[in-house]
């Protein structure tokens, strides 16, 4: 017995074998087209984490934080985007790959589902044909179907939706009818937009109805149609209105979902854009173009010429981004297909005749222009690997999809803040950097996607100030900046986001383009006293060379000093490095600038920089200058706490900023006076002593 089981088990296994190997060599085309797609698709696994994807992610953060989308953060991606992006965050925690990766699966899955569809509808070779065009295009960098954006997961859905209609139009059983509603109303509660799809219903109800034979058509049927294909559609957005009318944020769902999803649908792009979606995508154009040529009035092809139609909708005004092109790749592909088959079936039947050669060229011809459009489209493709960016010198256009270059600098600065245990509400990234704020896990010190003032997307201008009033305030522990360096920062000065970081904030580190700066030092200090702001309030002093002292606003009004040499807050560049400083020239025989009424807390330091403006350095004349500095107690007593000559005139050393840190320990808990002074060098001579100080700051250390 027990050999008799055994050997009906291994006969049973081996049959299953024999029909999984014959299902595979009958699919074998199809299993290969996917192959192909999860490779070209999974090269883009790593690539850039688009501002978009980043401002769906702290949507899905803070309602996994308990508060519902719209009512924190502006943010017009559809609630159920909201709901993919929280599974996953929930799940796996704030990481992009995971959804991308249930981005991708949709897509893959959709790619069957499309094949199916146009087989019903068209045959074996146009689906897989079709099936080649949709994988490809859905991954190519431009069309953005490779993030996870609205977009891209949104088009598997009207995807799932048509099949479901086209599944009715064929056995006419109402529940796919149902279904293809509801699959079309998850799609446009991804994105909005996807709503433009729902006459293509309406479009496949018609079309079943005319195929049925004249003896069994009836008026009621099609209104029971709609009835059902209605419910699908109505049902999910119905439990959603419920949820956010229960939640009070009803309101906040009709501003931003509905209000500003119809106002941004106006683009504001360059039209080098448009250039790239159509050089990349050029064969899917060409065989599209073609395809809708040839079309005729059966009812297939009128389901696809509107499921095209309606889908130019959601491109209606370009030049647009190309993820709003995204829903026309799957008709389009439909329609490439049908062209492709169409020649290689003219191939195999010119092969049977030698007098149509004039019909046999057009389509070699048409070969070649698969092959040429395919090279060009490779080519702009290749330009945006890894991150999908675009620089281009031939339409001299640079357009930039995140702040940071890369997604290694993305998750590198997320692991940076990790370490540091950072909190909500104690980082800034100044830009539209949503992303790094749900890397890290925290949401954003504000609900606007872009913390520069104007409209829409822009943060308002009254709570720009109170983000600029938190910097000077040191509310923030770290502010991070993109630009290539420090350097480059300082022409971006009119931003006074950007301004006062550098002024208040400590370098940190840089990572990528992203150069962070802290309110706390890296060796644990902070600032207790900032010499720069408080110019205005210290005394400037003259020393003349009688001995006699007079202030600098006396000598003006006696116009005996030019302002030009007057001491003022300034900023200058010494061999490449830009930093906020005050200018003290030693004109007569000393200058002083004194600052009063500082006390000085425990375990406190004076942090400095001393330098001589590099336009000096090779004129004749001069001597160099002396740098000192002064702590007056309470009982009138001047300690000088330092002193330093520098001349780079002669010494190559002092061509740079020169730094030094003194100890103020011995004058903790101490109100007193801090003398900056400045003299000219050994001889006295004060020709071109244009001495600064860099930012001097008074420090106490943290911990």
């Amino acid at each position: 017995m027990e050999e008799s089981r055994d050997k009906s088990l291994s006969l049973h296994l081996h049959s299953c074998l024999r029909q999984l190997f014959q299902y595979t060599i009958s699919k074998r085309w199809l299993i290969l087209i996917l192959a192909f797609t999860i490779l070209l698709r999974q090269s883009w696994l790593y690539t850039l984490v688009n501002r978009d994807e980043g401002g769906i992610a702290i949507t899905a953060l803070g309602w996994l934080n308990g508060l519902p989308p719209y009512t924190y953060f502006d943010n017009n991606a559809g609630p159920f985007a909201c709901i993919i992006y929280a599974i996953t965050t929930y799940l796996l925690g704030p990481d992009i790959i995971s959804i991308r990766l249930l981005n991708n699966l949709l897509f893959y899955l959709s790619i069957i589902l499309l094949f199916v569809l146009v087989k019903d509808l068209y045959g074996e070779t146009v689906a897989l044909s079709a099936c080649l065009f949709y994988g490809i295009f859905m991954s190519t960098p431009i069309y953005e179907g490779q993030i996870a954006l609205t977009s891209s997961l949104s088009t598997p859905f009207i995807v799932f939706s048509v099949y479901f209609g086209t599944k009715y139009y064929k056995n006419k059983d109402k529940k796919n009818l149902f279904l293809a509603g509801a699959m079309l109303s998850l799609a446009f509660l991804i994105k909005l937009l996807a709503i433009i799809l729902a006459p293509l219903l309406l479009i496949i109800i018609v079309a079943g109805y005319f195929s049925r034979q004249k003896t069994l058509r009836r008026t009621k049927e099609i209104v029971c149609n709609v009835a059902v294909a209605a419910a699908g559609l109505v049902i999910i957005p119905t439990i959603f209105l419920i949820y956010f009318w229960k939640m009070n944020a009803i309101d906040d769902l009709v501003r931003v979902f509905l209000l500003q999803s119809l106002l941004r649908n106006i683009p504001n792009v360059p039209l080098g854009i448009l250039f790239y979606v159509i050089s990349e995508g050029l064969p899917l154009w060409i065989f599209g173009i073609y395809g809708v040529l040839t079309l005729g009035k059966a009812p297939p092809d009128i389901i696809v010429f509107t499921w095209l139609l309606l889908s130019v909708g959601g491109a209606a005004f370009p030049p647009n981004f190309g993820h709003r092109y995204i829903y026309l790749i799957a008709p389009l592909s439909i329609l490439s297909g049908s062209s492709l088959s169409k020649v290689l079936k003219g191939l195999r039947d010119f092969e049977k005749e030698t007098n149509r050669n004039d019909k046999k060229t057009l389509c070699y011809f048409t070969l070649c222009t698969l092959v040429l459009s395919s090279l060009v489209a490779f080519e702009f493709q290749k330009e945006q690997f890894p991150n999908y960016n675009i620089n281009s010198r031939l339409i001299r256009l640079q357009w930039l999809y995140a702040d940071a270059n890369s997604y290694d600098d993305q998750v590198n600065l997320a692991k940076y803040f990790k370490s540091k245990s950072v909190q909500t509400g104690q980082i800034l990234v100044h830009g539209w950097a949503s992303e790094i704020y749900y890397l890290t896990g925290v949401m954003p010190p504000f609900k606007y996607v872009w913390s520069r003032p104007g409209v829409g997307i822009h943060i308002p201008p009254q709570e720009y100030d109170f983000l600029v009033n938190r910097i000077i305030n040191y509310e923030f522990k770290y502010v991070v900046l993109y630009d290539y360096s420090i350097s480059a920062l300082r022409f971006r000065t009119d931003d006074p986001v950007v301004a006062e970081t550098l002024r208040r904030y400590f370098f940190i580190r840089q990572i990528g383009n992203a150069l962070i700066f802290g309110s706390i030092s890296e060796d644990g200090y902070r600032i207790s006293y900032e010499f720069l702001d408080n110019f205005a309030k210290a005394l400037k002093i003259h020393k003349r060379p009688d001995g006699s002292a007079i202030q600098i606003s006396e000598e003006i009004s006696r116009g005996e000093v030019e302002e030009l040499f007057l001491p003022r807050v300034t900023e200058l560049d010494i061999a490449g490095e830009y930093r906020s400083t005050f200018l003290q020239v030693p004109l007569n025989l000393e200058s002083q600038v004194i600052f009063s009424n500082i006390t000085i807390p425990p375990s406190s330091i004076l942090r400095f920089g001393i330098g001589i403006e590099s336009w000096t350095w090779q004129r004749r004349g001069g001597d160099g200058a002396i740098f000192q500095i002064y702590v007056v107690t309470s009982d009138d007593k001047a300690h000088r706490i330092f002193e330093q000559y520098i001349n780079p005139k002669q010494i190559n050393e002092h061509r740079r900023w020169l730094d030094y840190t003194v100890d103020l320990s011995n004058y903790g808990g101490q109100t007193v006076q801090i003398i900056f002074v400045t003299t000219p060098g050994p001889l006295g001579d004060v020709f071109d002593d244009w001495a600064h100080w860099s930012r001097p700051l008074l420090l106490t250390k943290t911990r």
